[in-house]
């Protein structure tokens, strides 16, 4: 199985044609077709049925109504628009259908492809992300966070979110290594959150890496400049002293 920043670098391709199209239909013999090109011969006409008022000079071709159904994707955001209506709409049906591997690459196809706008790949990463949480796929969880990380459709916040659930998600396996490489990146930013910096102090101290106790101090110092209350155990990280 290939880990999730693999499966993150990979766009699957979608292809798409309309369901009720023909299939292509090759003239083999004579060219002159034996049988007529039109069928219906009624008449048809853009004034609707008030053409065919007395005195008109139309009349209608017996009793027979026809009734035109046109298919078409909406959403109910503007900002997403009628391709990636449709494909959003081909997932849930997929969905439903349970074909999941299906609706997973529609998915990664709109959160990874260049051509839709960030509402639109927004929406495919977070539905994606959706389908992994409610199917329990953990592996699948962390493409569909990679993916929205990359697509830079998140803002601020949810940035910081989706870090700090990727690390969570390596650490729940055991992953330490990775756990420490997704921290240093989210603690890279210096609007990172007190206990995020915090969280990698211990991690370094376990893995006898320097600069543990100089980043407790970082997040001692985040904590007191807005008042709050520093734990006791983060005093206690700093006085141990440890050798950096």
């Amino acid at each position: 199985m290939s880990s999730p920043e693999d499966a993150a670098a990979r766009t699957p391709i979608i292809v798409e044609g309309r369901r009720d199209d023909p299939p292509p239909r090759a003239q083999t013999g004579s060219r002159i077709p034996s049988q007529p090109l039109f069928k219906d011969l009624s008449v048809s006409t853009s004034t609707g049925v008030a053409g065919l008022t007395p005195g008109s000079g139309m009349t209608p071709d017996g009793d027979r109504v026809h009734k035109r159904t046109t298919r078409s994707c909406s959403s109910s955001s503007k900002d997403v628009g009628k391709q990636a209506s449709c494909l959003l709409l081909q997932a849930q049906a997929a969905r439903l259908q349970n074909e999941i591997p299906e609706a997973t690459d529609i998915y990664r196809f709109l959160v990874s492809s260049e051509q839709f706008n960030p509402a639109e790949r927004l929406a495919g990463g977070t539905e994606l992300h959706n389908l992994a949480k409610s199917t329990g796929n953990e592996t699948l969880r962390e493409e569909a966070l990679i993916r929205l990380l990359d697509s830079k459709v998140l803002d601020e916040v949810q940035q910081a979110s989706a870090r700090r659930t990727l690390v969570d998600l390596a650490l729940q396996r055991g992953d330490k290594p990775l756990a420490v490489e997704r921290l240093e990146q989210h603690v890279a930013d210096e609007d990172a959150d007190a206990q995020s910096v915090a969280n990698l102090a211990i991690l370094r101290r376990e893995s006898g890496a320097s600069g543990a106790t100089a980043l407790m101090r970082r997040a001692i110092d985040s904590i007191t400049a807005i008042g709050g209350d520093v734990p006791q155990g983060w005093l206690d990280f700093v006085a141990a002293n440890a050798p950096e």
